[in-house]
């Protein structure tokens, strides 16, 4: 059978970006969770515990709070698959109406990696409730990727290391260029008529290359003014 394509980043590679153990739990999950929304700056609690209505006992995995009160519960599952779905979205839902959280609950979790199981949770979230309940997969929301991003650090770190040597390139280049100008406009300031054949092709050929060099270190921006001032500083011709 040929699936639709998912969105997202594979969720194993997503758990790989983030840290997780390879024995991890779903408690592992909702304190990822938990410790990413306090560095946002969310007050919250982890755990709640309720009675519910008919007797016995619920617990909200995560119940974000506004001026001191419920404002939204959060059910986090290992895998949204059916079961997950099924079970989570009640949850959510009875936990919100008895904390008398305003906001509309989430269930948050990975998408399973079997196909089959993925799209059966799609299924399941059609039929269910899920107008009442926000469903969150962690590795296709863009706000829940692990942070920093890998490729965004390994581009960075590659900018810097070319910047780095750049500038450690530059005292060498610097000496370069400025004894080829001293050499060539020696010669120049000797005076061309006094030169033989083989010393205006030197002086020809060096020049040729120190406007290679100009042009290329203008165009990476190494040299900034470096090239006129050079050229002030050695050729005085008459």
């Amino acid at each position: 059978m040929i699936y639709p394509k998912r969105e997202g980043i594979d969720p194993r590679d997503w758990l790989k970006q983030a840290n997780f153990p390879s024995n991890w739990k779903e408690l592992d999950l909702q304190r990822w969770i938990a410790d990413r929304l306090r560095s946002q700056g969310y007050d919250l609690k982890e755990g709640v515990w309720m009675d519910l209505p008919g007797g016995g006992k619920g617990q909200a995995d995560i119940v974000l709070y506004y001026d001191g009160k419920p404002w939204q519960v959060l059910e986090i599952k290992k895998l949204i698959n059916r079961e997950g779905v099924l079970l989570g979205t009640n949850q959510a839902r009875a936990y919100t109406k008895v904390l008398g959280a305003t906001e509309q609950p989430l269930l948050i979790g990975l998408a399973p990696w079997s196909e089959k199981e993925y799209w059966s949770g799609k299924n399941a979230i059609n039929l269910s409730a899920h107008n009442q309940v926000g469903i969150i997969y962690l590795n296709e929301d863009e706000r829940w990727f692990p942070s920093p991003v890998p490729g965004e650090t390994v581009a960075q770190t590659q900018v810097e290391r070319g910047d780095n040597f750049i500038n450690q390139c530059k005292p060498l280049i610097y000496q370069l260029i400025n004894s080829l100008l001293s050499s060539c406009c020696n010669l120049i300031n000797q005076g061309l008529n006094k030169l033989t054949w083989k010393q205006k092709a030197i002086a020809i050929i060096t020049l040729c290359f120190i406007s290679f060099l100009l042009s290329w270190s203008q165009g990476s921006k190494v040299f900034n003014s470096f090239s006129e001032n050079t050229i002030e500083s050695n050729c005085k011709c008459p």
